[in-house]
């Protein structure tokens, strides 16, 4: 699985409303981050970082799912990020700001 630098450029440009992005390598792709805080990934789809608000309703949109790869033979589920349909560039902005917020409360959290 990876992301090629075209898909990844073309989400960058969908989802420049949110703010100041760029683009990071990430494994076989690529990571979407603002102001330091990592909120997507683009491999063979778009996939958003989700808390659990998030995820719920990304499971009830059709099409969606989380990040899964396969390692040694078998199929592994992220299911911290999951794909979000790119069909409406304005929802996939909407979602690309829920999924920022997710992660900066997520790092928020985290933080000593």
């Amino acid at each position: 699985m990876s992301g090629t630098r075209q898909a990844a450029d073309a989400a960058l440009e969908a989802l420049a409303p949110l703010g100041d992005l760029e683009l990071r390598r990430f494994f076989g792709g690529w990571a979407i981050v603002c102001d330091g805080c990592q909120f997507a990934m683009v491999m063979d789809d778009v996939y958003f970082r989700v808390d659990e608000t998030l995820r719920r309703k990304l499971e009830a949109v059709p099409g969606s799912r989380p990040f899964s790869y396969v390692a040694r033979g078998r199929q592994v589920e992220v299911c911290r990020y999951w794909s979000a349909p790119w069909s409406d560039e304005e929802q996939l902005v909407d979602w690309g700001r829920k999924a920022l917020n997710a992660a900066r409360r997520q790092k928020d959290q985290a933080a000593p």
